[in-house]
């Protein structure tokens, strides 16, 4: 039996708002064709307003606060000390994601998006960063949500990380050397980013060189 993946709408109704929210696996090609469709859903269905919901890889340590950040397709959209990011001309969009927020912000609707920075050392779901995503959209509408299982899953997660780190002394130097920038208040650039990865990465091959 084959089963083709689908994107789901759903309907929910949080403190008197009516919120749809769109899920699914992200297709391999035919974004535009997609774009335009789901704009067209949005127009007849009345949708006011659009936010995005995503994570990207950053060097930020697990035992900080999740950063997030945002985008927003005119200023003073985004709401509760969530800052932009970086500005710049998007040129070739890299998900799908960005081509509905930028075909939804062109067609009118205020569209914003809060994009959690997810620890590169961290592999599969990352419960923290859905927890901060969930406040940066309860701080947007003005409206409580709450996912006590999700926060449960958040401090699990928290506990096996520390973990980890306590056991394994190059992950725990690399841990801390985050820990140092972060407290700094100076995201790691481009650069300094691919070096703390590959130092993290030789320091781990060289102790397993080592291993009997």
């Amino acid at each position: 039996e084959l089963t083709w993946p689908a994107l789901t709408l759903r309907r929910s109704r949080i403190d008197g708002r009516d919120l749809l929210v769109l899920t699914g696996a992200e297709p391999d090609y035919r974004w535009p064709e997609l774009g335009v469709a789901i704009l067209d859903l949005l127009q007849r269905l009345g949708v006011a307003a659009w936010i995005s919901l995503g994570a990207i890889p950053a060097a930020v340590p697990h035992t900080r606060p999740v950063p997030v950040l945002g985008t927003a397709s005119e200023p003073g959209l985004l709401r509760g000390g969530i800052k932009a990011g970086p500005e710049g001309v998007m040129r070739v969009p890299a998900a799908l994601l960005s081509v509905l927020e930028v075909g939804a912000g062109a067609a009118g609707l205020p569209a914003v998006g809060y994009f959690a920075q997810v620890p590169h050392y961290v592999s599969g779901s990352y419960p923290a960063a859905a927890v901060e995503l969930l406040a940066a959209v309860s701080r947007h509408l003005d409206v409580k949500i709450d996912a006590p299982r999700l926060v449960e899953e958040a401090r699990q997660m928290r506990i096996r990380l520390d973990t980890a780190a306590r056991l394994d002394e190059s992950t725990k130097s690399y841990v801390e050397r985050l820990e140092a920038m972060v407290d700094e208040a100076r995201l790691p650039s481009g650069d300094e980013l691919i070096s703390e990865i590959e130092r993290f990465l030789r320091d781990r091959g060289s102790q397993g060189s080592q291993r009997p």
